[in-house]
């Protein structure tokens, strides 16, 4: 097992738990430019050049606002990358 499918098994876990104990799911945390171009296996610049393609949001309204994304809207704009997750958590036959 790979340290990110690791990663992601804890979130779920950890989602898991929250959304029994009070029915409410956890809000996604936002990503970085950088984990988005580690997750699309791209250079940061690439991410930059198509933010808005990928769902990236602005925190503030300056020049140099940070730039975040959500999971859900990257798999949105890159529906390979939500069937290889998916993928991953089939058996194998």
């Amino acid at each position: 097992m790979t340290e990110e499918y690791l990663a992601r098994l804890a979130d779920l876990v950890v989602e898991r738990a929250l959304t029994r104990s009070n029915g409410l799911r956890p809000l996604q945390p936002y990503l970085t430019p950088d984990q988005v171009a580690e997750l699309l296996s791209v250079t940061r610049g690439y991410v930059y050049e198509h933010a808005a393609e990928l769902g990236g949001r602005r925190l503030g309204s300056g020049p140099k606002a940070r730039l975040r994304f959500r999971l859900e809207d990257i798999e949105r704009a890159v529906p390979c990358l939500a069937d290889r997750r998916s993928d991953a958590t089939r058996p194998h036959d």
